[in-house]
């Protein structure tokens, strides 16, 4: 619909959690980003390269399907900040059969993500309404640099690409 105009995942699998190359973690400091894994830091390079945000969530985490709805009253998630958030039903989230696993264009959640043991992720790519990303993240007092993007619209062909580049 309105608030998600486009939502692709990607299932990548057999993948191996490592510290990034030098190369790549002097790019990431270069854009004032930190290096959290090699999986993150691929997000968060296209990001930079692209304008496009991805997020990945650890698909063993994830329980059954995952769906772009709104929150529901009293639905909260724990962010990748350590926060927990109340969600409004203003909120769009993304979520599985147990709730919330990220705020869409806004941050994703801390159980749902990439760690050491991670061996297969789901990637998103999107496009959130601007209007929608902005009332949550002020709401939230939270701002990230994906809801920064999605904030100036974003278009399905260079979505695609920084898709398939990742």
């Amino acid at each position: 619909g309105k608030l998600c105009p486009v939502y692709c995942l990607a299932k990548i699998e057999n993948l191996k959690v490592a510290k990034s190359d030098a190369s790549w973690l002097k790019k990431l400091s270069d854009s004032g980003m930190r290096s959290v894994n090699n999986i993150a830091d691929v997000t968060n390079l296209i990001m930079l390269e692209y304008g496009q945000p991805l997020h990945c969530f650890d698909a063993q985490k994830v329980a059954g399907g995952i769906k772009v709805r709104l929150a529901k009253r009293g639905e909260k998630i724990l962010t990748l900040d350590g926060k927990v958030r109340n969600l409004s039903e203003k909120d769009l989230i993304i979520a599985d059969e147990t709730g919330p696993v990220a705020i869409a264009g806004v941050m994703g959640g801390k159980e749902s993500e990439a760690s050491d043991q991670t061996s297969s992720i789901l990637l998103e790519a999107a496009i959130f309404d601007p209007v929608n990303v902005r009332n949550t993240s002020k709401r939230l007092g939270l701002y990230s640099e994906s809801s920064k993007r999605f904030l100036h619209g974003l278009t399905k062909t260079n979505l695609l690409q920084a898709l398939s580049a990742a």
